[in-house]
This record gives C-alpha cells, structure tokens and sequence, in this order.
C-alpha cells in the first residue's frame, strides 16, 4: 500500500476488525440510506430484486459476519453471496461458493469480491468507471468537505452517466500480499526492481512486524539479500517465541534458497528453521515465493485465507528502520493485516474511514463495472449501516450497461 493510504487504511482496519457486529454504529450516522431516498429504488428494503422492472434496482446486503472474535471455522463467519442477472442475494455457504458460478459478488464487512481469478471458480471481472477523483486531493487523502456533503441523491448522476465499455479494463480478482512486494515503490516494497540493469535487489530499509500462524510467535522481519539468479532471499528476523514478551535482540537470518525454476519455501519462528509448506501447512510462520520467470516476487502470512491452513497469520507495516525500533514487543502493534484475495475494489476503495473522528465508513460513491459474462452492469456502494445505524450493512444500487 502507498504510505498515503496507510493511515485510512489502517483506522479502517482497527475499526472493523476489533470490534464485532455493533462495530461504528450510531443512530445518527450520516451515511445511513433510508430507502425513501435512493432515486431508482425499484424494490427497496427486500434485499432481492426483480429483473423484469428494468432501470437502476437496489440491493440491502446483510455482510456483518466476521469481524473480532469471530472463528475461522464458524458457519456464520461468512461472505453473502449476489446474482446480479437475478437481483438476488444467493445463499451459500463459502464451501458451496468455491464450486459455484452461481454468484458474481460477495461481501463481508468492506470487504469485496468477484466471481473469478483468485475469489471463484466463475469468470466475472470488475473495473473502475469513474473514480470520482474530487473526493481526494492530489496527495490521495479523502476531502472531508466532498465526502460529509454526498448523498445518495445528489450522486445519482455518477450512476447514470453513458458507459463505453471498451474504454475499460475489467480484471477478475487475485492474491495480495499485505507485505508490499510490489518492486516500485522504495518506501513500501521489501524488493526494489533497477530498470537501468534489470535486477531486483533487497530493500533493507523497509520492515515489517509479522504474525505466526498460531498468534503466539512474532518476527520483526526486513530483507537484507537477494540472489535473483538462483532466487535466494535472506531474511534477517528478530523472533519474540510464544510465552516471551519481547523481540529477540539476537536476529535469525533465513536465506530461502527457491532456485533458478521458482517456487515457494516457508520458515517457522518457533523452531527457527525452514519447513515443508504442505505437511506443515497449518504452523509455517511466513512464506516466500518467486514466479518462475523471477517477475513476481511475494511473501506471505498463514491465515488460511490465501495461503496456508492456519488461522493468525498476518502482518503490520511498512516500518521504516527507524519506526521498527519503537516496537519492543508484538503487544506493541496497534493492529494487523491479512493476506488478502480481491481485485478493483481493493486497488480503488469504496470507502474513506474516521473522516470527523467518529469511527465512521463514509462511502465515496465511486461507480464499478460487473461482467457477469452475461451481462455488464454498473454499480454504486451507498452505505455500510442500516436506519438503526447498525453497521455491517450495505446498499448499493446498479443498472445494466447497455
């Protein structure tokens, strides 16, 4: 993520993740939609749809499952499932959901998915169509004034307006890394790619806190190596064990060997040695893979979310070295990030966060394109609370594309 978005993104992190359903709720919450005010509610309230109306039609989704506290392993610890080319909530359990294509979007809190690439078996894309770039100055961060004065009515024409589809660039959804290994950017990415000479080198400077996959092991973790001919990256690690409450001042340093063909190996801090990823799925710490033609290079956690089968495994930065040395311990860290699978609507957020300091989702109204392979529509997020103010629960509204 660029440092510009760390903040918002992080608020929104500790909002919706350490507190459970009733998380940033009011009564009075300004992005609450009533349905009397949303132009083109052909069947409000419902959450369902009738394809036979024709015209802009709304859809209510109940996406409160998750959040903290919630087990892996918990039935109702679901996404909610949506046919568009129905107008329907389609209901399925997340086992169910990774064999069918009979959904095209799922929600869970903020988060969002489509039905293909990483997120399903199904081949639905998403896209930007308008970014409604006046709601962020030019460093990217949210004006308060454009966002506290939007509504569902007066954004109503951002969902009308004429679509050229083929100005478009539909993408379905894949893997991201919550540590940055995007190869660009010096403040963010643990590898930095020289166009001068082709060569991917370590970038030692950028840290990040990471998170065992059991929750009770931690590592201040940053790259101080890498053999891009044979894929090798040395890892330096300062590991607070379970029981400990403190970081290692004795660092471990782990030299993933892949090879020239690509791969992935993963190390586990507690025995502070390298595992086998598959018979150890379920305990491996950290991850690190190299695509076969060395153009990607990734490290992930074990949350069983996208690798993996364990259940804590997450991440916190970027930290500069400077910053890494405040934290003396995990406890330390004020909240931590997941490994996620997501497209469009992870690269363009839907929402800004805490915009007046009251712990809100603010919704910006941007505009998506669906491609059901089916039919194309265009949509709109408009809240994330019901009327009581419960929050958990989104509205949107969407339009074929003719």
């Amino acid at each position: 993520m660029k440092i510009k978005n760390y903040t918002q993104h992080l608020l929104a992190t500790l909002c919706v993740s350490t507190m459970f359903i009733g998380a940033c709720s009011s009564s009075n919450n300004p992005t609450v939609v009533p349905d009397a005010q949303i132009p083109g509610s052909d069947n409000p309230g419902d959450g369902g749809g009738n394809d036979s109306t024709g015209g802009i039609r709304t859809l209510e989704i109940d996406a409160r499952a998750g959040g903290f506290g919630a087990s892996a392993d918990d039935p109702t610890n679901k996404w909610t499932y949506v046919n568009f080319d129905s107008g329907q909530i389609v209901e399925l359990t997340d086992a169910q959901a990774d064999e069918s294509t009979g959904w095209h979007m799922a929600f869970k809190r903020v988060g969002v998915r489509v039905n293909g690439g990483a997120s399903g078996p199904g081949n639905v894309s998403a896209a930007l169509i308008d970014a409604q770039s006046r709601f962020y100055n030019e460093d990217g961060e949210p004006d308060v004034a454009e966002f506290t004065a939007a509504t569902a009515i007066n954004q109503y024409a951002a969902l009308e307006q004429t679509v050229n589809t083929n100005e478009l660039s539909f993408a379905v959804d894949s893997d991201k890394a919550a540590i940055d290994g995007n190869g660009l950017d010096e403040q963010t990415s643990w590898w930095l790619y020289n166009r001068s000479d082709n060569t991917v080198n370590a970038n030692a400077n950028v840290w990040t806190v990471v998170r065992g996959a059991g929750g009770e092991t931690f590592a201040k973790v940053h790259v101080t190596n890498i053999d891009q001919a044979e894929r090798q990256v040395s890892i330096e690690m300062f590991i607070q064990s379970t029981g400990s409450d403190a970081f290692s001042s004795n660092p471990v340093v782990w030299t993933a060997a892949i090879g020239g063909a690509g791969g992935a190996l993963c190390y586990d801090f507690e025995q502070t040695l390298e595992v086998d990823c598959v018979a150890q799925s379920s305990t491996w710490d950290l991850q690190v893979e190299v695509s076969p033609e060395g153009r990607s290079w990734e490290m992930w956690t074990n949350s069983g979310e996208v690798r993996g089968e364990g259940a804590q495994g997450s991440s916190f930065g970027p930290l500069t070295s400077n910053a890494q040395a405040g934290f003396s311990n995990a406890a330390s860290v004020p909240t931590w990030f997941e490994d996620q699978t997501g497209g469009v609507f992870q690269s363009d957020s839907w929402y800004a966060y805490n915009l007046q300091e009251n712990n809100r989702i603010w919704p910006n109204y941007r505009v998506y394109g669906i491609d059901t392979t089916i039919a194309k529509y265009k949509l709109q997020i408009l809240g994330y609370y019901d009327e009581t103010g419960l929050s958990g629960n989104i509205s949107l509204r969407f339009d074929s594309i003719d």
